[in-house]
C-alpha cells in the first residue's frame, strides 16, 4: 500500500537543490521508504529516545518468532554482536521501544517484499520516471526547484509507486 498525503510537495519541497533521481535514491536506498519511517507515526519521541539511551540499545537487528511469540535480536552498544540477546515483543513494548519496533517492523516488511533487491541506480529511476512522463533532462539533470507543479506531481506519484504496491491511496 502506498500513501500519497494531501500536502505530499512538503516531502519533495525539502529536497529542493536535489534532481528527482538523487531524491528517489536518498529515499529508497537503504530498502524501505525513509519518508515513511520519518513520519509521525514513526517518529521516536524523547520519552523512548532516553529509554532507548538508558538500556543501551544500539539498534535492532532482526526479528524471529519463537514458541508463538515474536523475539527481537538487539545489538547493545560497546557489546560484541555475537552477545546480542532475543528480547519478545512484549517485554520491548514495556520498555517503552513502541515507535522503533515499528520501523524495524516496516523494514523488515520492505526487505520481505524483495524491495533490497531493486536497484536505486540512475538509469533504474530514470526508466520508472519516464514511465510517468517525467523526461530526462528533468529526472536526472534537472533540479525539483526547477520543476513545473505537474512535473513535481509526477515526482511524488512516481516515488510513491517506487515500490511496486498494490494499491494507491490518495488523500483529497
Amino acid at each position: 500500500v502506498a500513501y500519497v498525503a494531501q500536502h505530499a510537495f512538503h516531502h519533495v519541497e525539502q529536497h529542493i537543490e536535489d534532481s528527482p533521481v538523487h531524491y528517489i535514491q536518498w529515499r529508497f536506498k537503504d530498502a524501505y521508504d525513509k519518508e515513511k519511517i520519518e513520519s509521525e507515526g514513526y517518529k521516536i519521541g524523547a520519552d523512548e529516545a532516553k529509554s532507548i539511551e538508558e538500556f543501551g540499545l544500539e539498534d535492532i537487528w532482526s526479528r524471529r518468532m519463537r514458541a508463538g511469540k515474536l523475539e527481537y535480536e538487539v545489538k547493545k552498544k560497546n557489546i560484541p554482536e555475537r552477545d546480542n540477546k532475543y528480547y519478545s515483543r512484549d517485554e520491548l513494548l514495556a520498555m517503552g521501544f513502541e515507535k522503533l519496533l515499528k520501523q524495524t517492523d516496516e523494514k523488515i516488511a520492505a526487505k520481505e517484499a524483495g524491495l533490497d533487491l531493486r536497484p536505486v541506480t540512475t538509469t533504474e529511476i530514470q526508466k520508472h520516471l519516464d514511465d510517468f512522463g517525467l523526461a530526462q533532462e528533468f529526472g536526472t539533470y534537472g533540479k525539483i526547484r526547477g520543476l513545473s507543479g505537474g512535473q513535481k506531481v509526477k515526482l511524488v506519484l512516481a516515488a510513491a509507486m517506487w515500490n511496486c504496491p498494490h494499491l494507491l491511496v490518495l488523500d483529497e
